[in-house]
């Protein structure tokens, strides 16, 4: 079983440069990454579309999406482990209109992998979702690294299905997140007013 709680420190997200304490998120279009990620495990698709694998995972996210207008899923990675009760969805944003955008659009994927996942495929316990940043150093130099990362259990998106607390939005969803973490530069770009109902950069 993968960790449920993702630490990311370091640098800010890049296109606009939002300098802070000697780094930059990159905001803007960015464009498709030179080298597309490899999704890993199991990749063939299977005749029956509740079996768990890449091919209908993708699928899944794809006939979802549309549900939540800032869904991105540009350089998607789906991975399963061999256990199949977890999918980690990595995701890196071909545009990145700013930090609270950034947040929202992390907050969009997860629900969409909610709805698509939970209970489509009965073996699976955990989601996990991170949106990658494109982040600028004082040299001038860039890398990327996870800008939104956070998990949700079955259980807390069943709690939601059926009613029994109420289900978040994009704004939300963070918070009602299993666990969550914000790279330190991003939450420092946050106006209080962006964080909302966020009151640290992790759970």
């Amino acid at each position: 079983m993968m960790s449920r709680r993702v630490v990311i420190s370091g640098l800010a997200l890049v296109g606009l440069l939002v300098v802070v304490a000697g780094a930059a998120f990159v905001t803007g279009v960015l464009g498709p990454a030179a080298a597309p990620p490899t999704a890993t495990g199991e990749t063939i698709a299977a005749g029956d579309p509740h079996a768990l694998t890449v091919v209908n995972v993708t699928r899944s996210l794809r006939d979802n999406a549309g549900f939540m207008p800032l869904a991105t899923f540009d350089n998607l990675v789906v991975t399963i482990p061999p256990s199949a009760d977890e999918v980690d969805l990595d995701v890196r944003p071909n545009l990145v209109l700013d930090e609270r955008t950034f947040l929202l659009q992390a907050g969009s994927d997860a629900l969409v992998a909610a709805k698509a996942i939970i209970g489509w495929y009965p073996t699976v316990q955990w989601i996990g979702v991170t949106l990658q940043g494109t982040f600028a150093d004082a040299a001038g130099g860039s890398t990327v690294q996870p800008g939104v990362s956070l998990s949700l259990s079955s259980a807390t998106v069943q709690a939601w299905s059926s009613g029994a607390v109420a289900a978040p939005d994009a704004d939300t969803a963070l918070c009602y997140a299993d666990t969550y973490a914000i790279n330190p530069t991003i939450w420092d770009s946050l106006s209080t007013s962006d964080r909302g109902c966020l009151t640290t950069p992790t759970r």
